[in-house]
């Protein structure tokens, strides 16, 4: 079966760059994907000096810490601990149902905003990884049959204060309802995002505001088909359910990156 899993180093947006160095990114990307803004998250961190490439070797870390996927391996007691209070309550489950998505909902949950501020590679560097990168763009392009897409990011307005906090639901809207690809900022010295094909899925788009006003507008993808899941996974530890019984949803902070099919594209 043809792997559905893809390390992007620095993104596919990186492409536009090394491949013809006379245009910028914003424009490149607009000739290749023309009916695609660059996400906010790529945008921000897109090389414009140069850097030295021996200045640092910090390894940036965000909130959350994807690490191999928590679906494709049994469950450990670390992980369920890290999720539980000293009385063996959840403090909040990273993995919910899809008819838990709807106005009025609230749920506990840490913050959405992601901090991992790991820059692109060097421009020194790109020319070494663009035929790899072009390989990257064209993965995506016949995954999801079209460069006619829509890339998303959960947006956040605020900075919580708080660990955890209650969230209110205000408006959940489905955006889309096929195939994906979503993109993880990972933990590294540079931008590397694993990117993978999501699968039968719904992408979501929830707006919510906390307790102490942070307003969010977060992406939340829930998968149709959990058969391939590990029947131990932590997803199934959380919810108490087993694989293909019902599909599993969970949010994404605002380093990751949903990519679909534009409307235009499916219609």
């Amino acid at each position: 079966m043809k792997s559905q899993f893809l390390y992007l180093l620095s993104f596919f947006w990186l492409a536009f760059v090394v491949s013809n160095a006379a245009l910028s990114p914003e424009v490149y990307s607009k000739i290749k994907l023309p009916n695609t803004q660059i996400p906010k998250v790529i945008k921000d961190v897109l090389p414009h000096t140069d850097h030295n490439s021996n200045s640092s070797q910090k390894v940036y870390l965000g909130n959350f810490d994807f690490g191999l996927w928590p679906w494709h391996h049994a469950a450990t007691e670390k992980e369920i601990r890290e999720l539980k209070d000293d009385h063996n309550n959840f403090l909040y489950k990273p993995y919910f149902f899809e008819n838990d998505l709807k106005k009025g909902n609230i749920i506990n949950f840490p913050s959405f905003n992601d901090k991992n501020d790991a820059p692109f590679l060097s421009p020194k560097r790109e020319e070494i990884l663009c035929n790899f990168i072009r390989v990257m763009v064209d993965f995506m392009l016949s995954e999801l049959r079209t460069n006619n897409i829509q890339a998303i990011t959960t947006e956040v307005q605020g900075e919580s204060t708080q660990v955890f906090q209650k969230y209110t639901m205000e408006k959940v809207e489905e955006i889309a309802d096929r195939k994906n690809m979503v993109c993880h900022k990972v933990n590294y010295p540079y931008a590397v995002h694993y990117c993978h094909v999501g699968g039968r899925t719904k992408t979501f788009m929830v707006s919510m505001i906390g307790v102490d006003g942070t307003k969010v507008k977060t992406l939340s993808v829930c998968h149709q088909d959990t058969s391939f899941w590990t029947p131990k996974g932590l997803p199934f530890v959380v919810l108490n359910v087993k694989p293909r019984t019902t599909p599993i949803c969970h949010f994404l902070p605002n380093d990751q990156i949903v990519i679909f099919p534009s409307k235009r594209a499916i219609n």
